[in-house]
């Protein structure tokens, strides 16, 4: 994202291209774009006006309860604006890219002894999760929090899971669905201190 954020200006520039790109028919408020793409606000209306005047964005302007024109606004990504697939082209590279750089983000979650890419890092839409992660004394508040700003940079929603570690050598014994479904899938062990791939 460091390599992005030099070409186009801002990291928050891009952490907006990226919610608009990956959500095409979502339309969002300055206030839901600062709070999905973890931004403030005036840096969130200043990328909105810029990419509206670049004609990449169109802006609505909404209704108050009694059918008058208010002042907040939404913005929604033009379907017809001509570098839409080049741009997530673009972004799909770097995503896919830095994803295992993804384990170092959790260091301070607890004890993680096992973390699984899996959904939208691996092109697997059918996954049951995009990322399980399996250990003791998980900080799920901080777990939460790191996904959040993952969500933020790549402009997705993200599907996980999390599990301690022996409730998942139970359901891993048991063949639980949701877990053979994952490992079914194609998957991406990006942490294993259980000893699976052995």
């Amino acid at each position: 994202m460091e390599i992005l954020s030099k070409i186009f200006g801002s990291a928050s520039r891009v952490k907006i291209l990226r919610l608009f790109l990956f959500n095409p028919q979502q339309a969002y408020t300055v206030d839901e774009v600062t709070k999905k793409s973890r931004v403030t606000k005036l840096e969130a209306k200043r990328e909105l006006t810029h990419l509206s005047n670049s004609h990449f964005l169109k802006e609505k302007k909404l209704l108050t309860k009694n059918g008058k024109v208010s002042q907040r606004r939404q913005y929604q990504l033009l379907s017809d604006f001509p570098y839409i697939v080049n741009l997530r082209d673009l972004f799909n590279a770097d995503f896919f890219n830095n994803r295992r750089l993804i384990a170092s983000r959790f260091k301070n979650c607890g004890r993680i002894r096992l973390l699984v890419l899996s959904g939208a890092f691996l092109h697997q839409p059918k996954s049951p999760a995009d990322l399980m992660i399996v250990g003791d004394d998980l900080k799920k508040s901080l777990i939460d929090q790191v996904i959040k700003n993952i969500e933020a940079e790549t402009g997705r929603e993200l599907t996980y899971a999390v599990f301690d570690t022996n409730d998942f050598l139970y359901r891993l014994h048991s063949s639980d669905r949701f877990v053979r479904d994952i490992f079914e899938a194609e998957n991406e062990l990006l942490i294993d201190k259980i000893g699976l791939n052995k």
